[in-house]
């Protein structure tokens, strides 16, 4: 498995106990914090990999699945994001340029090449980016993909296969 977020990936080696994770993260620090998070919930090092890569540049397997949660937000909604966030959160790991759909296309357009024949992609994004997301899967040629919604109603990530 691909995780392009540390926090996603680390969740899932927690609960799947037989499941391997390949960590993608661009930022050094960003690297550190991963190993510190694997170390504090006692992954073993034989059940994961992490590499310093601007998503897939040094990446060379193909996967079942790949979990994104690129930045997504848009630079005009910036405003509306809490404080809290704001103070906690680096701006590389929230804003995806002004429409919030920089790292998204570029993942997207990627992906495909990385990914098993019958493998799945799971990415989130914001619920007014959905439109967008679908015409951008159309244009690449994707197979199928499902929206879901979150437990608030908006629609918050994508399953392509």
């Amino acid at each position: 498995m691909f995780a392009g977020s540390g926090c996603i990936g680390v969740a899932v080696l927690k609960q799947i106990p037989e499941t391997e994770v390949d960590f993608v993260e661009k930022e050094k620090k960003f690297v550190k914090q991963i190993q510190i998070n694997l170390d504090l919930n006692k992954i073993g090092q034989k059940r994961y990999r992490i590499f310093e890569s601007d998503v897939f540049s040094n990446v060379s397997r193909k996967y079942h699945f790949i979990l994104a949660n690129p930045p997504y937000i848009a630079e005009s909604k910036k405003s509306k994001i809490q404080a809290s966030v704001i103070e906690n959160e680096p701006p590389k790991a929230l804003f995806g340029g002004k429409d919030g759909l920089l790292y998204i296309t570029r993942f997207v357009k990627d992906a495909k090449k990385y990914l098993k024949k019958e493998g799945k992609i799971y990415m989130e994004f914001d619920s007014f980016q959905k439109g967008a997301i679908d015409n951008l899967l159309k244009a690449l040629e994707y197979k199928a993909w499902n929206f879901y919604k979150d437990q608030y109603g908006n629609w918050r990530y994508v399953v392509v296969f």
